[in-house]
């Protein structure tokens, strides 16, 4: 059979060229050659189906003798890959199969949409039993605040804002003033121990202080005891006995060296509620105003000079 289809490609090849003229006897050898190449290509390869045969056998046929170059062919052999591709990816073959699936159903789903029918109004009529409370004819009217209700508004705002500037100042003063040498006796002692509360954030021991007691004293005293509250002791008691002793004592003596400071402390009691009326017009904590008060209120104080060394050192931070 091969032999058979050797010589039908020899004569088809000699009546191409022609016998006995070089040219032709060198193009002839020329194409021998290439077709020995591809025999010799061809020999180990083997089909698993005979329709794998048969196809590259069109395949071969249809881009040699059976070729079409017209717009026609072209056509065919897009479509031959196209199906050729199709066939060798699954992968491939449900993309395509999304995309078909999609051009089919965007245009059923946008008619849908367009055409969908609006929504038919409905009338429900609910039939209830009569209520058994009285039928009221007006409302009464409401009860406008008063000039003393706005006052009173007013006050107990300021008043929180107070002390919420107070306490975060007492904060940032805490962390970052130096702890004073605390001293056996004098202000010193109860400085040290309102400094170590802010700074510890634990509630400081009640102080009991003796009758003869300054007002300078009294007005630190007073500060443990809002301390206390601060931190969550239950004295309120204790805080308000001791601003209205420290009141009554700065009301006695308002010239005071210790008034200043003592007015400070007051203002921290009013603030956090413990003490009713007007707040005194005085400095708040850590300010340099603060200082200055301190400073007068220690003159005749034993710890005096320690407490002055302390505000040289708290104001140069």
């Amino acid at each position: 059979m091969k032999a058979r289809d050797d010589e039908r490609l020899q004569q088809a090849l000699d009546g191409l060229f022609g016998e006995g003229e070089p040219a032709a006897a060198d193009e002839q050898a020329r194409l021998a050659s290439e077709l020995a190449r591809v025999r010799e290509a061809l020999r180990g390869r083997a089909f698993a189906r005979p329709r794998d045969e048969a196809r590259f056998v069109d395949a071969v046929l249809a881009r040699t003798t059976r070729e079409d170059l017209s717009w026609r062919g072209d056509l065919r052999l897009l479509r031959a890959f196209l199906g050729e591709r199709l066939r060798a990816s699954p992968a491939l073959r449900l993309v395509a199969a999304s995309l078909a699936l999609h051009l089919v159903a965007a245009p059923a789903l946008a008619w849908w949409m367009l055409h969908e029918r609006p929504a038919e109004r409905a009338f429900t009529l609910h039939v209830e039993l009569p209520s058994e409370l009285p039928f009221v004819d007006e409302l009464p009217p409401l009860e406008q605040p008063t000039d003393e209700l706005r006052a009173e508004a007013h006050a107990r705002e300021a008043r929180e804002n107070e002390r919420a500037f107070l306490r975060r100042s007492l904060l940032e003063g805490g962390a970052v003033l130096p702890s004073p040498a605390a001293s056996p006796q004098g202000a010193m002692r109860l400085l040290a121990r309102h400094l170590a509360a802010l700074r510890t954030r634990q509630a400081p021991a009640l102080e009991s202080l003796p009758a003869e007691a300054g007002l300078l004293e009294q007005a630190l005293a007073l500060e443990l005891a809002l301390d206390r509250r601060w931190l969550g002791a239950q004295d309120e008691d204790v805080g308000r006995v001791g601003a209205a002793v420290l009141a009554r004592a700065l009301l006695d003596d308002p010239r005071a060296a210790a008034a200043d400071f003592a007015a400070c402390t007051l203002r921290r009691a009013w603030s956090e509620g413990l003490f009713e009326g007007p707040p005194p017009a005085a400095a708040r904590p850590f300010t340099p105003a603060w200082f200055e008060a301190l400073t007068r209120a220690v003159h005749d104080d034993p710890s005096a000079e320690a407490v002055l060394r302390w505000c040289l050192a708290a104001q140069a931070k």
